[in-house]
């Protein structure tokens, strides 16, 4: 247990009848732009959890990877947080961070805890501007939401196209690649483009359930299929469906991914706000 600067604030473990949903909305409240879902669930959403408490009221939490890095922090009142991360720093706890540029609270509160700044770009994160014409010139194709009995060839082709997935996070966020396949097609949130006869790229339109406004959109082409705009195709398409369904669409890419950073943007979409990797 560590005890906080201020009097009687303390930190430990999240304990498992800890129900952490609301502090988490208010997270959410905080922020400029809207959370990326994929780091939402797959990575925040599984990295240990601690609470902070003032006496008996739980007042905020915080994430903490093993290897001491800082993926969310949040209290209830500006000073609480000053103070939790100025303990966790003066602990040891936190060697880095990762610190969205639509978190501009918590940002700043980082930056002043640094003496020599050390950053790097982890994710970019986009929001939608405009939607161009379709590009695609492949006229046997089409773009369909998948049925149940393209489970198979749907993880196939995930297997073979999926160089930039975080295999470890789908199969501990999402229960493994044939659950979260399953959950997509279940949920009409998965889009094949297709002849019939081979996929040549697939979409995903993940409906956020703690931001009912957005959506997560992703695509993935088939290697024998790019360069020929069908990602940027099927990124049109899903941010149509989007709005038929009442959300707003957003996406983001590793930022090594350059070659899909440039497909978002073709689709219409900007670079909004970036997740940094900052040294503490």
């Amino acid at each position: 247990m560590s005890i906080l600067n201020l009097p009687s604030i303390e930190i430990k473990p999240l304990q498992s009848n800890i129900d952490l949903t609301k502090l988490k909305a208010g997270y959410l409240k905080t922020l400029d732009a809207p959370l990326d879902g994929y780091w939402e669930n797959a990575v925040i959403g599984l990295a240990p959890h601690y609470e902070i408490w003032d006496n008996k009221d739980l007042i905020g939490y915080y994430v903490l990877t093993p290897e001491k890095q800082l993926l969310q922090l949040y209290t209830t009142t500006p000073a609480t947080t000053v103070a939790a991360l100025e303990q966790l720093l003066s602990d040891n706890q936190i060697q880095t961070a990762i610190v969205g540029t639509n978190d501009p609270y918590i940002l700043a509160a980082c930056l002043r805890k640094t003496d020599h700044l050390e950053l790097s770009v982890n994710t970019y994160l986009f929001q939608d501007s405009r939607t161009p014409e379709l590009l695609t010139s492949i006229p046997t194709a089409t773009f369909r939401l998948a049925r149940m009995d393209d489970l198979d060839s749907a993880i196939n082709f995930y297997n073979q196209n999926n160089e930039y997935e975080d295999s470890d996070a789908i199969d501990d966020g999402f229960g493994g690649h044939v659950q979260y396949t399953k959950s997509l097609i279940e949920n009409k949130q998965l889009f094949l483009f297709t002849d019939e006869m081979t996929i040549m790229g697939i979409g995903e339109c993940r409906f956020s359930q703690t931001q009912p406004s957005f959506a997560d959109v992703g695509m993935i082409v088939n290697k024998q299929h790019r360069r020929q705009n069908i990602g940027t195709t099927i990124l049109i398409h899903l941010k149509q469906y989007c709005y038929e369904n009442g959300r707003k669409p957003i996406c983001s890419c590793d930022a090594t991914n350059i070659a899909s950073r440039k497909t978002i943007e073709k689709a219409g979409f900007y670079n909004s706000d970036r997740l940094l990797n900052i040294r503490m």
